[in-house]
């Protein structure tokens, strides 16, 4: 897996999972990061999309973002992420670069305002 990958915080109801890791190549694989209760998304993907997405399992429940921080870390780092794009959460508490979040940032912030 290549270096210097985005993982995107997608808020959108299933089968959206936490987020995805955006591919540093167009012909690269997607990846949903979902927990084992959130909703199995290979069925409502879009056919055009579903060979190019593949999903990551992590332990926790999405319903409890405590439960799934540490493994959602895990993750990420094995998966090479090293920028978080939250639209969400960059309104009220923007990067420090104005764009994106380096992981640790980020993770940085979601715990502070838990």
């Amino acid at each position: 897996m290549a270096a210097n990958l985005t993982f995107r915080i997608d808020y959108r109801s299933p089968p959206s999972g936490i987020g995805q890791v955006i591919p540093a190549q167009e012909e690269d694989k997607i990846i949903n990061i979902r927990t084992h209760d959130g909703v199995d998304a290979g069925g409502m993907i879009h056919s055009d999309w579903r060979d190019r997405i593949t999903e990551h399992i992590i332990e926790g429940t999405e319903e409890d973002t405590s439960s799934y921080l540490d493994p959602l870390r895990k993750a990420l780092s094995d998966l090479g992420v090293t920028r978080v794009e939250d639209y969400e959460l960059d309104y009220e508490i923007p990067p420090k670069d104005g764009q994106a979040y380096t992981v640790d940032e980020w993770f940085n912030v979601v715990k502070s305002i838990m």
